[in-house]
């Protein structure tokens, strides 16, 4: 599993206060992780600027306590390919990509057709994703207008995206709301479906080796469509005995099953 570099974030609201760390869900109000490890409630029109940070590990010092209440935004995150969990929370969102902070200070990229299940962590967490290196996040160019803060570090990461209007900022929360939405629907209906694929996946192509006059087609195919935990299909055509018939000879048959999708 490889680590990408993504964003932390720095929030700067309207009263001055600026805000550290990264956001975890969006609803009516916006639910923010900040560096202290405690959850903040805030509204997107108290944001006034949004600086982005690129970073490849945790930002969060070992000595950090997380409050009770972040245990509930944790994800035990089964992949499909491995036979392994990550648990740890969603923090951004590319198109199918979600980008996870793991519990053990990495980062991971997950595209969504690579997670088989998602279930809600429900353990106590021991870690503290603690792995920063002794860099901090430099906004001392944004400050003009609001008291000079000091941050204490060896290196300065500087921002790399500054989204300083309304537009930029609505435009920046909404992406992550529908993100967001896309990683808890996939979760709910990891839960709801015994199987993410109904049918089975791989094609098949045959030729009949008895014919008669009835079985103008001496070849048969069949094909499947749709994603997993998602519509999903399974087409047949060809010579071949139909299973919704009451006879055992092979006749030229085209048939379609399909599975809608309910969540």
């Amino acid at each position: 599993m490889k680590a990408y570099s993504r964003d932390a974030l720095v929030l700067k609201l309207k009263d001055c206060r600026y805000l550290k760390g990264f956001i975890l869900s969006v609803d009516e109000k916006i639910s923010f992780l900040d560096m202290s490890g405690k959850i903040q409630s805030i509204s997107e029109e108290d944001i006034s600027l949004i600086l982005t940070y690129g970073i490849s590990e945790s930002p969060f010092k070992k000595t950090v306590s997380f409050s009770k209440k972040f245990n509930s935004n944790l994800k035990n995150i089964y992949l499909r390919s491995e036979d392994k969990i990550i648990t740890g929370f969603p923090f951004q969102y590319i198109e199918d990509l979600s980008f996870i902070m793991g519990v053990d200070g990495k980062m991971y990229v997950l595209s969504l057709s690579e997670i088989v299940s998602i279930k809600d962590y429900s353990g106590d967490l021991k870690s503290t994703f603690g792995n920063n290196k002794g860099y901090f996040f430099d906004y001392s160019d944004y400050q003009s207008d609001c008291k000079p803060q000091n941050e204490k570090g060896k290196v300065a990461l500087r921002p790399v995206r500054v989204l300083g209007d309304r537009i930029k900022v609505s435009e920046f929360i909404e992406n992550y709301k529908k993100g967001y939405r896309r990683f808890i629907d996939l979760q709910e209906r990891t839960l709801f479906y015994a199987k993410p694929f109904l049918y089975p996946k791989r094609n098949r192509l045959g030729v009949l080796a008895i014919q008669s006059k009835k079985t103008p087609l001496p070849f048969y195919y069949q094909w499947t469509t749709g994603e997993d935990f998602h519509f999903q299909s399974v087409n047949r055509f060809g010579g071949m005995i139909s299973p919704y018939l009451p006879s055992f000879e092979a006749g030229s048959v085209l048939s379609s099953e399909f599975k809608s999708q309910i969540l």
